[in-house]
C-alpha cells in the first residue's frame, strides 16, 4: 500500500530475433549482462539470467530472456535508481540482436515486476486462449495501461499415432501386436530381465537410433497378423503432427494463464481502480460466455486488498482495546464513551 520509489532489484525482459535457439540467445544476453556487471558505480550486487523461461519459471520461447538485477540498498549507494536506469537504458538501445528490451521495477516485493497481474483458470485450452485475447483487447483500450502481455508456454512438436481400427480388423492384426511394434520403434519393448549382482538389467528390443531420426521410417515396419502374414504398418497407421505446450501450469487443479500489464507514466488511475472496473464491467460478460472459468487479480492488487482489510481490522481492534483501557482507568463503562 505504501510503495517506495527505490527498490533493491529490477527486472529486464529481453526478446531476440524469432527462431533463435537458447544458446544463441544466451550469447546476446551476455552483452546485456555486461552492462550491469561492468557498472562503474558498483551499485550492482548480482545478475541472474533465465533463457527461455517465463516470470513464473515455466518454459516459453527460446528467444526470450528474463534478467533479475540485485542492487545495493539506497543507503549503501550514492546514485539513485532513476539515474542508473536512465544510463542502462541508453546503453541497452545500442545493443544489436534484440527485438525488444524492457526494464521493469520490482514493486511491493512481487517478482513479476508488473502492478497488474491477472490469473485465468480454465481447463479448456481453446476457451482459456479466447478469454486471454478478449481481456488483452479490453486492457489495450484503457489509456492508463501499457505493455499488456499474455504469458505463453513453450510449444513443442508432437506426433500423434492414429490407428485405423476397421482396417486393422480387416487385416486381422491384433491391437496388442500392433502397439508392441510401435512401442519398440519409439522407446523399445522389454523382453526379459537379467540380474547382475544387485542390479536388474532390462533387455529391450528396438530399432537403430539412426532409424528413429525420421518419424516416417515407422511406415517401413511390418506387423504380423493372426495368420502369420506380415502387414505393412502404413496400411493401418496415420501420423498427425501437432504442437503442444511443454509444461502446463495449474492452480487448484485448473490450468492457468497469466496476463501482465504496466501503468503508463503519469497515470491517474491505480491498479485497484482498474481491477474494480474489470470486475464490474468486463468479468460478468466473460463469465456469461465461459461459466467454468475463474478470473482473479493476483500479485500487487491482491496484496493491497489484503492490506486494506487488515488495516480496517486493526483500527477496530485498537478502538476496542482503547475503550477497555479507559474502562480500567476510570472504573466506568459509560465515561470512556464521553471521552
Amino acid at each position: 500500500m505504501f510503495p517506495r520509489e527505490e527498490t533493491k532489484e529490477i527486472f529486464i525482459s529481453a526478446v531476440t530475433k524469432r527462431g533463435m535457439k537458447r544458446l544463441e540467445t544466451a550469447k546476446f544476453v551476455k552483452s546485456l549482462e555486461n552492462i550491469f556487471l561492468e557498472d562503474k558505480t558498483k551499485s550492482v550486487v548480482a545478475v541472474r539470467s533465465r533463457i527461455g523461461v517465463s516470470r513464473r519459471g515455466g518454459q516459453v520461447s527460446e528467444n526470450n530472456a528474463f534478467l533479475r538485477v540485485e542492487l545495493l540498498p539506497l543507503g549503501q549507494r550514492k546514485i539513485k535508481l532513476r539515474t542508473l536506469l536512465k544510463e542502462w537504458k541508453k546503453k541497452a538501445k545500442d545493443l544489436k540482436g534484440f527485438v525488444k528490451i524492457r526494464f521493469i521495477k520490482s514493486r511491493w516485493g512481487r517478482s513479476s515486476g508488473s502492478p497488474i497481474e491477472l490469473l485465468i483458470q480454465e481447463n479448456n485450452d481453446l476457451k482459456r486462449k479466447k478469454i486471454s485475447e478478449s481481456i488483452k483487447q479490453e486492457m489495450e483500450k484503457i489509456e492508463s495501461i501499457s505493455n499488456v502481455e499474455i504469458e505463453k508456454p513453450f510449444m513443442k512438436k508432437e506426433f500423434s499415432f492414429q490407428i485405423d481400427q476397421k482396417e486393422m480388423i480387416r487385416l486381422k492384426v491384433t491391437p496388442s501386436q500392433f502397439t508392441h511394434i510401435l512401442r519398440s520403434f519409439v522407446g523399445g519393448s522389454t523382453l526379459h530381465n537379467i540380474r547382475q549382482e544387485d542390479e536388474i538389467i532390462d533387455v529391450k528390443v528396438t530399432v537403430p537410433e539412426n532409424f528413429k531420426k525420421d518419424i516416417k521410417n515407422v511406415f517401413k515396419l511390418k506387423v504380423s497378423n493372426t495368420q502369420g502374414l506380415l502387414i505393412p504398418v502404413k496400411k493401418i497407421l496415420k501420423i498427425v503432427e501437432q504442437k503442444k505446450p511443454l509444461s502446463i501450469e495449474r492452480v487448484n487443479f485448473k490450468r492457468t494463464t497469466d496476463i501482465y500489464a504496466d501503468l503508463k507514466k503519469g497515470s491517474k488511475k491505480t491498479p485497484l481502480e482498474i481491477a474494480a472496473h474489470f470486475e464490474k464491467n468486463i468479468f460478468p460478460i466473460i463469465k456469461g460466455k465461459y461459466p467454468s472459468a475463474i478470473l482473479s487479480f493476483v500479485g500487487e492488487i491482491a496484496d493491497s486488498r489484503d492490506s486494506k482489510s487488515d488495516f480496517v481490522t486493526s483500527i477496530i481492534l485498537v478502538a476496542i482495546m482503547t475503550y477497555f483501557i479507559l474502562v480500567i482507568l476510570f472504573n466506568s463503562l459509560i465515561l470512556p464513551f464521553a471521552i
